[in-house]
């Protein structure tokens, strides 16, 4: 699972709101579906509205609530920022629009990603905030209590191909070396806490 973690443009109500509709439609939707076996209310209202519901078959319902997970495998490398961006006339509610990439797209009637004047970058434009993998590991523990496995966090960069055929990635190196390994501690409410060893 690609993680998303999303602070809010301003502190607008508005603002407020489209950075949790970020994360709702972008990630918790799907680990929703995944954990609990069923779509969250609020997205079969979206589907709906959008008429765009899937098929479904008998039996569908049964098969997704006996499907669920035993753990989240999730990647972490950037947060975003989000502002309101309501309807117009010539854009609907639920119309899409190209973001920054693929998947931090903007979506009428909801939320816009906007550039976070306060953190750096990386040349993809994915904004570097180590914290954000705990805000992301602690929101998903509270949501999910299943156990949580870091298959990606570091640097996404272009790789350069050197004469010798070697790739020197001292940026890399230098990346990791900045933000230290950490441990992360999770302390379930039974008391016993989980160490998880990762590089920020």
């Amino acid at each position: 699972m690609s993680s998303t973690v999303t602070y809010p443009y301003s502190d607008k109500p508005e603002d407020v709101r489209a950075a949790i509709q970020n994360n709702r439609f972008k990630t918790d939707y799907c680990l929703d579906v995944h954990c609990h076996g069923e779509y969250p209310g609020w997205y079969l209202a979206f589907l709906r509205e959008q008429n765009r519901m899937p098929v479904t078959e008998p039996g569908d319902a049964e098969l997704l609530k006996s499907a669920k997970i035993d753990f989240i495998a999730l990647n972490y490398y950037r947060t975003l920022t989000a502002r309101c961006l309501p309807p117009d006339k010539e854009h609907p509610r639920g119309e899409r629009l190209d973001g920054f990439n693929e998947a931090d797209y903007d979506l009428y009637g909801y939320w816009k990603i906007e550039k976070n004047g306060n953190l750096k970058a990386t040349e993809y434009g994915a904004q570097i905030v180590p914290t954000g993998l705990r805000i992301v590991l602690n929101d998903y523990w509270e949501k999910y209590r299943l156990p949580l496995i870091i298959t990606e966090n570091g640097l996404g960069t272009e790789d350069v191909l050197a004469e010798n055929g070697k790739i020197h990635d001292d940026y890399r190196i230098d990346y990791m070396r900045r933000r230290g390994i950490v441990t992360v501690t999770f302390r379930p409410r039974n008391g016993n806490g989980t160490q998880i060893p990762c590089l920020l």
